[in-house]
């Protein structure tokens, strides 16, 4: 199927959803976590008044995760929160390089730390009774040391509690924006003295890929990190099979994220690694004062939430990813 053929096949699916008047879940519990998200910020101060608020709330989704919850920071403890976590979430995980990892990966479960994994193992043909020996056996023991990323959401008291469409609209951005910013870094920190292998820039950054897919060897999927400049390019390329200019599948095995502010690219050959996911939440923000900066180039200062009637939301998520030492490969900028 080619661009065209896919964009009339959206528009037939969105013809028929507008007339079935079909919802996606997904969709509808992502919007709830946002509401609650937005409710905490708006009353970060009166959490009873906030609890109360989300207990009111026309929407089922969120009226039923805090039907039990005693305190509004305690919420996202109970499964039909978590639910609603989940979905935000996967509405999200096309801009997230933890979850785009996470769909190749091998899966820690939750509860567990302590890990064991072995990978490509092949046990050759013997006669019965004998020994079996195990070849080209890839091994990681350890623990698995959660790793918290936290994004800040701060607005004005005045903006927070505004009710519009546009309001609402605007909180979702920043939310969105400083959950994946928040994730995406942690995970390229995590890999910066892991024995990461380079290899050099391409002529242009579509040979850059290719350069860093093949030095980065066998997977059943790979998840590229771009800086934005090298993800327009691809976007643009004849070879981009469905990709935007913030990532998607470029082609398919290969998922490409956008992440502002890094150089060059980073190739995770993602079936070889195991992801350990301890969730997203949402909590309340106490701080009294916060580093802020006026442009993204400019020093931080320290702003007053009291002097500028301000308020603030942390949103929370728990993760790890195991796997080789030398699995990533870095694309040194052009």
């Amino acid at each position: 199927m080619d661009i065209i053929e896919r964009a009339y096949a959206a528009r037939a699916t969105a013809a028929l959803n507008m007339l079935t008047e079909a919802e996606n879940p997904t969709e509808t519990k992502a919007a709830a976590f946002v509401e609650i998200a937005r409710t905490m910020l708006a009353h970060n101060r009166q959490k009873d008044v906030a609890l109360n608020v989300l207990k009111a709330s026309r929407n089922e989704w969120v009226s039923k995760a805090v039907a039990e919850v005693l305190d509004v920071d305690g919420i996202f403890a109970g499964p039909a929160a978590q639910t609603l976590a989940e979905a935000y979430v996967a509405s999200i995980a096309q801009f997230s390089l933890l979850d785009q990892i996470m769909k190749y990966a091998k899966t820690i479960p939750a509860n567990l730390r302590s890990v064991i994994i072995a990978s490509d193992s092949v046990g050759n043909t013997t006669t019965e009774g004998n020994p079996k020996p195990t070849l080209n056996l890839s091994l990681n023991l350890g623990d698995v040391t959660p790793i918290k990323s936290t994004a800040m959401i701060v607005m004005s008291n005045e903006l927070a509690r505004h009710t519009s469409a546009a309001g609402r609209a605007m909180f979702e951005r920043e939310l969105e924006s400083a959950v994946t910013r928040a994730l995406n870094s942690a995970v390229l920190s995590a890999f910066v003295d892991s024995g990461t292998s380079v290899v050099a820039a391409g002529a242009n950054p579509l040979a850059s890929l290719r350069a860093g897919l093949q030095a980065a060897g066998g997977s059943n999927g790979f998840v590229v990190a771009v800086n934005q400049s090298d993800a327009h390019y691809l976007a643009t390329t004849v070879e981009n099979r469905g990709m935007g200019v913030r990532g998607g599948e470029f082609a398919p095995g290969i998922h490409v994220v956008a992440v502002d502010g890094m150089s060059g690219m980073q190739v995770f050959p993602a079936s070889r690694f195991a992801v350990w996911d301890g969730g997203m939440q949402i909590k309340s923000s106490g701080e009294a004062t916060v580093d802020m900066r006026a442009a993204p180039a400019a020093p931080y200062e320290l702003v007053s939430m009291f002097q500028t009637d301000s308020t603030a939301v942390l949103a929370e998520r728990w993760w790890n990813v195991v796997g080789p030492t030398d699995g990533v490969v870095s694309v040194e900028a052009a």
